[in-house]
């Protein structure tokens, strides 16, 4: 009882649980030791029970009526204690003394319904009318069942209107009808039958009660608190006042004002367990969960066969998250009472919160079964079924929730957002206007409006309604985080920044508007005030996941991907299972080079995520880095599959058909993406370079206009026309075109590379020497601009210096066969014959199909005048490339040293047939 979200239906039930009028009497006898008629208010029980019994025990035989009539006061006055079976008894006999009793009919119904028998209780009712058809008592049990438990309610309103009309000045039918509208969530209808019946009965403090919530309903809170503190004041006595008027002050967050009333409440009632349970629920919502669980161990000494305090208990452990002890307590309240709703129902709420949807979902079904109407069980049917990824269950049940509860706010936001979430704008926004229509002033409502707007593009509207939200709730983290984000995207930093720092105000130590001012600050591009606001963030919540990741995520934004990598390994270590962790720490890897590491972070991404098209896209990418063409392309076809119009993938796949010479699947590829969309200008930059493989520069050429025709901007078409030309000896035209694409992207490596290229063929070693430095100022550890201004200062005569890149580059890719071959060539003309042959070794372990490598070291050899050795080597050469004019040459001299004439004259023969000079 007395919760701070109790429903206004259950509110008013709890507000008439005290001395509320009862059958058809409305006078309020003195208190007697006589036994009163039947049907009148019952202030002292005992006294009842005890004046009821003597009578029955001195009646003659004969006096049958008063002898039924006292049966059914003592029975009346046993319920009222909650001694059900004895009232039991009492109602038993005086139905058998006279079975046309009226009073007896009902009683026994009543009892019925106290114990669930519904249909028993209906048909004692049905009896009751058909001897009395104008019994205000049968009328009011007759209607309320036909409410509760046949769901007619048109009959239901008919027969308490007929309970109105027969008891015009009585009380109870007013209530009744109260009631019944309550439960149909019509406060204003309630009210009025509320105030009429207080009008009659102004000392009656249920009433009172009753009439006090139902003003809270309709927001006119001064008017309730008036009423309560009218009973406060007149019956000061009754700890229900206190109990109520406290949770009036909960609802206005007034906590130390609610404490003060229990406390009173337990001065007047030391034993009311309600008491205890209310203040334990108190002391739950503010956090001091032992000094809840104090006020419930006392709760249990007073009842402990009550299973509304292991209820208690289980939502105390909940909130601990000790599922498992809080489903203890409600395995023990179901024991008590095996159909205790709450206990099944938090019993599902417990399951739900172990991650076990399933077990969820069979419990609160169970409570379906026992109560088709149960709209709070049918609402959690659906959040189960969204659990467990059965979204056409979910939306059914919230439909069907909402056909009996169609008001319901909760309801209609679940199946609203579900609606998002599937991006049915269309019924979701229908759903949100109806439910501000219903509450036009929840700021909830209209936050969510906001966002269908935003999904279906009308920006401005919706942020109109975010406006509106947070004028209804400042605070409101949600919202301020739609709004700001909002602005952001429309790149109104300042306005974002304005909306975090006021709300933040508010929340002061809120770290998820803390992550979203940072990250409106990361695309303003003031990455020191993002990544100073992420370490505040972090260091009021050191594990949360998400501040960790976002932080790697800005220094990923800034380039630094050492920085980056750390923050996001630091992500995995709250969170090992996250995708979007791995997927970070991927392509931080991937941009320091480490393309194995990256390759095992997005294997790790895939595994978790099988059908994400990003992660297999970036899985593709790097067995592609790693040289696995057949790996990458196999990949971008399952993105294919999954985003069929996805231009990168098909791009990629196509370079990886033209890297493994498939030109005609490289071709298809590459027309299937210029299908999509004809003026993609990538792709007809990769259709010119699959023209250069299969030799056919000029329509080579022409791809490559026609990519820079539809896109000037295109710096790799630029950079591969640019080789194609140089690869035509055209310097000029092929300078032209890496300045095009130099200017267009200064950073851009490719074309400081092909610069240095064009300048090496002229013989422009100091302007070569120039390009590739600037390229290696932005790329330090780049191999083959190393290996490139190596061979600039090579042909430069500046020995040195090429030894000096050659070893770095050996440095920097120790499995790269060029860099060993190409300082062998220095150490060799430095006259270091033996080092030469070192590298050469290495590099031919490193590339054993290479003829070239042994050209060399026969050569090398032959300079130690060790021509058996280089005679080999002139023999692996000639096997690997039998047309080697080069090598039969060198073969014959060793030859010739080793005297063996006709060999070396073949060999010179051979050369000449080659062309050797």
């Amino acid at each position: 009882m007395l919760l701070r979200h109790l429903a206004f239906a259950a509110l008013i039930t709890a507000a008439l649980a005290g001395p509320v009028c009862a059958q058809d009497h409305t006078a309020r006898p003195g208190a007697s030791t006589q036994c009163p008629p039947p049907g009148g208010y019952i202030e002292d029980a005992d006294a009842v029970i005890a004046a009821c019994t003597h009578l029955i025990d001195a009646s003659r035989p004969d006096a049958a009526k008063g002898l039924v009539e006292a049966y059914i006061a003592r029975g009346e006055a046993h319920r009222s204690e909650g001694d059900d079976a004895d009232a039991a008894t009492d109602a038993a006999t005086a139905v058998r003394l006279d079975p046309i009793s009226v009073g007896a009919l009902v009683l026994r119904g009543e009892i019925e319904e106290d114990a669930a028998k519904h249909q028993a209780a209906l048909d004692d009712f049905s009896a009751a009318l058909r001897l009395k058809p104008d019994s205000v008592s049968a009328l009011v049990n007759h209607g309320q069942l036909r409410h509760s438990f046949l769901h007619d309610d048109a009959g239901a309103r008919t027969e308490l209107d007929a309970a109105v009309r027969a008891a015009p000045d009585s009380a109870r039918p007013y209530v009744a009808r109260a009631n019944f509208e309550a439960d149909l969530n019509d406060a204003a209808a309630a009210l009025k039958d509320f105030q009429v019946a207080a009008r009659i009965e102004p000392d009656a403090s249920s009433i009172g009660r009753a009439e006090g919530a139902t003003l809270e309903q309709l927001n006119r809170y001064d008017e309730a608190q008036h009423i309560y503190d009218h009973l406060i004041a007149v019956h000061g006595d009754d700890a229900d006042n206190y109990l109520y008027r406290c949770r009036f002050f909960l609802g206005r967050q007034q906590d130390a004002k609610a404490l003060t009333d229990l406390d009173m409440a337990l001065k007047l009632s030391p034993n009311d367990e309600e008491a205890y349970l209310a203040r334990a629920a108190v002391f739950r919502d503010q956090g001091a969960l032992d000094q809840a669980w104090t006020d419930l161990d006392t709760a249990a000494r007073l009842s402990p066969t009550d299973a509304s305090v292991l209820v208690e208990r289980g939502r105390i452990q909940l909130q601990r998250e000790a599922y498992d002890k809080g489903l203890a307590e409600f395995d023990a309240a179901l024991k008590l009472d095996p159909t205790n709703t709450a206990a099944r129902y938090n019993r599902g709420i417990a399951l739900s919160y172990k991650g076990d949807h399933g077990g969820a979902l069979t419990e609160f079904t169970t409570l379906v079964a026992r109560d088709p109407h149960d709209s709070d069980a049918i609402y959690e049917q659906g959040h189960e079924s969204e659990a467990l990824d059965r979204m056409d269950d979910a939306i059914a049940f919230y439909k069907h929730a909402l056909t009996i509860a169609p008001k319901d706010s909760d309801t209609l936001h679940a199946l609203g957002a579900l609606y998002y979430r599937r991006s049915n704008y269309s019924d979701s926004k229908t759903l949100y206007l109806q439910a501000l229509t219903l509450y036009p002033a929840s700021a909830m409502f209209h936050d969510a409006y906001g966002e269908v707007l935003e999904a279906q593009g009308d920006g401005d509207q919706a942020l109109a309604e975010y406006h509106r939200a947070l004028q209804l709730e400042p605070s409101d983290v949600d919202t301020a985080d739609d709004l700001g984000d909002l602005l952001t995207q429309k790149k109104r930093y300042d306005d974002a920044l304005s909306v975090f720092d006021r709300t933040l105000s508010a929340n002061p130590k809120n770290t998820e508007l803390m992550d979203h001012r940072a990250r409106v600050l990361r695309a303003k591009g003031d990455y020191p005030a993002a990544l100073k606001q992420y370490e505040q963030a972090m260091a009021l919540s050191a594990d949360d996941f998400t501040l960790t990741n976002e932080y790697g995520r800005t220094w990923l934004a800034m380039n630094d991907y050492a920085h980056a990598r750390t923050a996001f390994a630091a992500a995995l270590k709250i969170d090992a299972q996250s995708e979007p962790a791995l997927y970070n720490l991927g392509v931080a890897e991937s941009d320091l080079g480490d393309h194995a590491k990256a390759l095992e972070d997005f294997r790790k991404a895939v595994a978790l995520a099988p059908n994400d098209a990003d992660d297999l896209f970036h899985l593709g990418y790097e067995y592609g880095q790693t040289g696995d063409e057949a790996q990458e392309a196999k990949l971008n076809i399952q993105v294919l599959k999954l985003r069929p119009d996805d231009q990168d993938a098909l791009t990629n796949l196509a370079i990886d058909y033209r890297d493994m010479k498939d030109y005609p699947n490289a071709a298809k590829t590459a027309d299937i993406g210029l299908g999509h969309d004809p003026k993609y200008s990538k792709l007809h930059a990769i259709r010119g370079e699959i023209w250069v493989d299969q030799g056919d520069n000029a329509k080579a050429k022409g791809e490559y206009d026609r990519a820079l025709e539809l896109d000037p901007a295109n710096v790799d078409a630029w950079n591969d026309e640019g080789d194609l030309l140089s690869d035509q000896h055209d310097d000029k035209a092929a300078t032209a075109a890496f300045e095009h694409a130099h200017k267009l992207a200064p950073d851009n490596i490719h074309a400081l590379s092909g610069l240095g290229d064009v300048d090496l063929d002229q013989k422009d070693y100091a302007r070569a020497v120039d390009h590739l430095s600037a390229g290696l100022k932005l790329d330090p550890a780049n191999v083959n601009l190393l290996i490139d201004r190596g061979l600039a200062y090579w042909r430069w005569d500046k020995r040195d210096l090429a030894l000096a890149d050659y070893s770095q580059a050996i440095v920097v890719a120790p499995n790269d066969s060029v860099a060993y071959f190409d300082r062998a060539i220095v150490l060799s003309a430095q006259g270091h014959q033996d080092k030469a042959i070192r590298d050469l070794d290495q590099a031919i372990k490193l590339s054993p199909a290479d003829p070239d490598l042994f050209e060399e070291r026969g050569s090398v050899y032959a300079d130690l005048d060790d021509e058996a050795n280089a005679a080999k080597d002139f023999d692996a050469a000639i096997r690997l490339k039998p047309d080697m004019a080069e090598a039969y040459t060198d073969r014959a001299k060793a030859r010739d040293a080793l005297g063996d004439k006709a060999g070396a004259d073949a060999d010179r023969a051979q050369a000449a047939k080659l062309g050797a000079k």
